[in-house]
């Protein structure tokens, strides 16, 4: 296991710290520049805001011990939908920004609803 620093650029002149000593698996922005971080085993991701430095928690569907996240996307037209996708090819989508996270393929196989 590695420790993981993030930093992010305050107005081009220097970089705060945003994170440390967290396990990175993937990373993505929103349409409102927010950052999405979800880490290795665990329950939550967090969404930070890096104009305000407000750092939300959303909660991830229960993956497999031997599984992480590979992928992160927002829905561009509707900021409460986001998908995931784990290194094991499980696709999980939440309309409700993560309340709910219905799991829409298994090991690469499109699940049926």
């Amino acid at each position: 296991m590695f420790s993981l620093c993030i930093f992010f650029n305050v107005s081009g002149n220097h970089f705060e710290k945003l994170l440390t000593g967290l396990v990175v698996t993937s990373s993505a922005f929103n349409k409102n520049g927010e950052f999405f971080i979800p880490t290795a085993n665990s329950k939550t991701m967090f969404q930070f805001n890096l104009s305000s430095k407000e750092k939300k928690e959303i909660k991830l569907p229960t993956l497999d011990k031997e599984d992480t996240i590979s992928y992160i996307a927002q829905n561009p037209t509707d900021t409460s939908g986001i998908i995931l996708a784990t290194f094991k090819k499980d696709i999980y989508i939440s309309e409700d920004i993560g309340a709910k996270w219905p799991q829409i393929a298994d090991k690469g196989n499109g699940i049926s609803k």
